[in-house]
């Protein structure tokens, strides 16, 4: 079975919740939509926890592009207390945008691990894919963390710009492709109305999964969907 989960932002019980809801299996295969970490709860422990499973794809969410710029940058030396030095002034400017942006808790657990470890974080990060082409029961699915700006059907997967992957956002009413379903997250389906609030948009050309794992002051949960048979999960 292929599985695509929604923007986890840290939320490692969710991630081990849904782990149980799908009653996961080494043959089966996980992608995730990106920005798998942020929020405040553990995204450290979360990325060890995927580092360790062979069959769990995650794609480049902003976040991780974001942070992945930022501590590229720090001294392999450094520690919380001096890791700003010889940042020249574009990367503080990144790095306060990223923290503002919910970054704060996975860049300090970041830097309380050994140098070691952190090398491991940022080897992982570097296997993050911009995109996947997937076919899965005659169906053909397009992966990407945000969907696709400036999306054009005659256009490849590949042919797109860094942010287009990235930063993109599509209204429930808007038709993609002919041949094919895009799967994407980045924008939670509640900023698209009450009706969407905890729960995935399925379009014939798209499916929204990200169902805002990191706000359930807004009704916000994980969401989840099978390729299989577009048979969907909620944590």
């Amino acid at each position: 079975m292929v599985y695509v989960a929604g923007d986890l932002n840290g939320c490692l019980n969710d991630w081990k919740k849904l782990i149980c809801e799908i009653d996961l299996k080494s043959t089966d295969m996980v992608f995730l939509t990106g920005d798998v970490i942020g929020g405040d709860e553990d995204p450290i422990a979360l990325l060890f926890d995927l580092m360790t499973r062979t069959n769990v794809f995650p794609l480049m969410g902003y976040k991780e592009f974001r942070f992945s710029e930022c501590i590229s940058k720090i001294a392999p030396d450094a520690d919380k207390t001096n890791f700003y030095k010889g940042l020249d002034e574009n990367t503080m400017d990144a790095l306060a945008e990223f923290l503002k942006s919910g970054g704060r808790t996975v860049f300090e657990q970041y830097m309380e691990l050994s140098p070691e470890e952190q090398e491991s974080v940022r080897e992982y990060l570097e296997e993050f894919t911009l995109y996947e082409e997937l076919t899965v029961k005659d169906r053909n699915f397009v992966l990407t963390h945000s969907g696709l700006s400036d999306f054009d059907k005659n256009k490849e997967p590949g042919d797109y710009r860094l942010f287009d992957y990235l930063l993109s956002s599509h209204e429930p009413g808007e038709k993609l492709y002919d041949d094919r379903i895009l799967v994407f997250g980045h924008t939670p389906t509640f900023e698209f109305g009450k009706k969407y609030t905890g729960r995935i948009i399925k379009t014939d050309s798209f499916i929204n999964v990200d169902c805002g794992a990191m706000y359930r002051d807004k009704g916000g949960r994980l969401g989840c969907v099978r390729l299989d048979d577009l048979e969907e999960f909620y944590v």
